[in-house]
């Protein structure tokens, strides 16, 4: 007898049986619009996913909870929700539709692969370890690790995208900072910054000069006005004639000695002698002053008169040491801001170079951003799904005909790797739900594959068709 999974007083549902084919197979509810079905879906959902609990609710017919039960477990819905038993599979997910696989609804097909690739995670059962996240990370966010893989990778993909982003920002900042440094040095003759310091020694030199000539002038001027001032106290000096003073002392002397001749002569007069002699006396001392003074007077009057015929020192011109140092200056300046530039454009070229090393950086973290889906594909081939291959964010799996992306496969080669994965991922015995509109939009021939599929690995797929009946569960034969 066929297991069952029971329905009541759920939403529009007031009963529901649902055949759990033994040996796995295809149930279809049909019913019209509002009957129920996808009720019936969301109710098989929430005997394993609390999340699927959230969205039902008791009959509005009805004043008793509702209930769901199969699988060992029993679900009572009310004001507050309960369940007994729980079961230890994770078979009912949002992510483990198959028909997804088979058509993600999305466009662009890297998108498409990578919603692929998380439906075959799902189905698959897989787990990863931390310590697999932190080798494709580089031991990287290991805060970021969760128990389900996809959310894993979403938030290290995230993680990963935004570090990357700013490390871009960083480069394109510092890009335009190299730019601005070596943009002004492209029409600029850096040749003169060599000479810098020449320029500058020849600038301190030429100062030095000024500075000396300077000097030299103000001495000059200095001993003009020494010339100057010999000159004037020349011409207002009295003159005095030495030989009319010497021939008058010679006289003197000999009136002195004619005077002493006399004093024997005239001692009578001696008194008076004497006086007049001390007088005389006297008065020789007096004309040997003189003559000294004279002869320091001649002395003195010779080296002004020396002095005075010195020539006046002419000043030294430094007008043309002012022009050469403003030439020199000029240069100075220009050999300076070529310095600059020339300093600007090897600290611009640097700053290029790391930015090399940075860029590299930031496409590694792109790329690892990438890659974090490639982990899935490698875990699918350690659990024997070594057909299923991650290459470059394409999802791809090897056939007869060589490497195929899953994108290029048929609808019914699609639904054979999703129903295979799912089998050997999840175990006999799991339940599949499939969208009423995909299994709606399979062409007949699609429709009795995925029923051999489930049968053939012995799983339940439960699916929806509209009608005009009343709601009702059958199990395709």
């Amino acid at each position: 007898m066929n297991e069952t999974i029971e329905i009541d007083k759920v939403g529009a549902i007031n009963h529901l049986s649902i055949p759990l084919p033994e040996g796995g197979g295809l149930v279809v509810l049909k019913g019209r619009n509002g009957a129920g079905k996808s009720t019936a879906i969301k109710s098989v959902e929430s005997l394993y996913d609390p999340i699927a609990r959230k969205s039902l609710e008791t009959s509005d017919r009805s004043i008793d909870p509702g209930t769901i039960h199969g699988k060992g477990v029993r679900v009572k819905l009310g004001k507050s929700k309960s369940t007994i038993g729980e079961l230890v599979c994770d078979s009912i997910d949002g992510g483990l539709d198959p028909s997804v696989f088979v058509d993600p609804g999305i466009k662009d097909e890297v998108k498409a692969d990578a919603k692929r690739l998380h439906v075959l995670v799902r189905l698959s059962g897989l787990k990863i370890l931390k310590s697999d996240w932190m080798a494709l990370t580089g031991g990287k966010y290991e805060d970021l690790v969760q128990a389900d893989p996809i959310e894993t990778a979403d938030r290290i993909r995230r993680a990963i995208h935004t570090e990357a982003k700013m490390l871009e920002e960083q480069i394109e900042k510092r890009s335009r900072e190299a730019d601005s440094l070596i943009r002004p040095a492209m029409d600029v003759d850096t040749s003169l910054a060599d000479k810098a310091d020449t320029f500058a020694d020849l600038l301190d030199q030429l100062r030095k000069d000024l500075f000396s000539a300077a000097i030299e002038n103000k001495n000059a001027a200095e001993q003009n006005a020494k010339v100057t001032e010999a000159k004037l106290k020349l011409d207002g000096m009295p003159r005095f004639d030495l030989e009319d003073i010497q021939k008058k002392a010679d006289d003197h002397s000999e009136q002195v000695a004619l005077q002493y001749s006399r004093k024997q002569e005239l001692e009578a007069e001696l008194n008076k002698s004497e006086k007049l002699i001390a007088e005389m006396e006297f008065r020789s001392k007096q004309f040997a002053e003189q003559i000294v003074n004279a002869k320091k007077m001649e002395d003195m009057i010779k080296d002004l008169e020396s002095s005075a015929a010195l020539e006046i020192q002419p000043t030294i011109e430094v007008s043309d040491i002012e022009a050469r140092i403003a030439k020199g200056t000029k240069l100075h300046e220009q050999a300076l801001i070529a310095k600059k530039i020339r300093d600007d454009l090897i600290k611009g070229d640097a700053i290029k170079a790391e930015l090399e090393k940075e860029k590299a950086e930031a496409k590694k973290l792109r790329e690892v951003a990438r890659g974090t889906d490639s982990i899935f594909g490698r875990q699918l081939s350690s659990m024997g799904f070594s057909d299923v291959i991650v290459d470059d964010g394409r999802l791809k799996v090897s056939s007869d005909r060589g490497l195929e992306l899953v994108s290029e496969l048929s609808d019914g080669e699609r639904w054979k790797l999703a129903i295979k994965v799912a089998a050997n991922g999840l175990g006999e015995g799991a339940i599949l739900p499939v969208e009423q509109a995909a299994y709606e939009g399979l062409d007949p021939e699609n429709r009795m594959l995925i029923r051999d599929l489930a049968r053939e690995k012995k799983i339940v797929i439960v699916t929806a068709l509209a009608s005009d009946e009343e709601l009702t569960a059958e199990v395709v034969q």
